[in-house]
């Protein structure tokens, strides 16, 4: 359970980098990630998302993240829909 955690963490970093990769502008978005404490997957322990966008003018993203499982491959996949800000 601990190494499916560690890897759903490194999915979302990378996928948290590329977004900010893809913004077109020079613009700052900060993204601030809350990790649920160790072992609590229920959903009111779950991952909590703050994005803040300090460009002074409106923003659009989308966030992507998977959830994959050593043994068993991807188990989870989710974007949601555009986000503005």
């Amino acid at each position: 359970m601990k190494k499916n955690i560690t890897t759903l963490v490194l999915s979302l970093f990378l996928i948290f980098l590329t977004l900010k990769a893809n913004i077109q502008s020079d613009d700052p978005i900060i993204l601030t990630l809350k990790i649920p404490p160790p072992g609590k997957l229920n959903m009111e322990n779950f991952w909590g998302v703050t994005l803040t966008n300090n460009s002074g003018r409106e923003q659009s993203v989308y966030l992507i993240g998977t959830a994959i499982e050593k043994k068993d491959g991807q188990i989870a996949k989710g974007t949601t829909v555009p986000i503005f800000f």
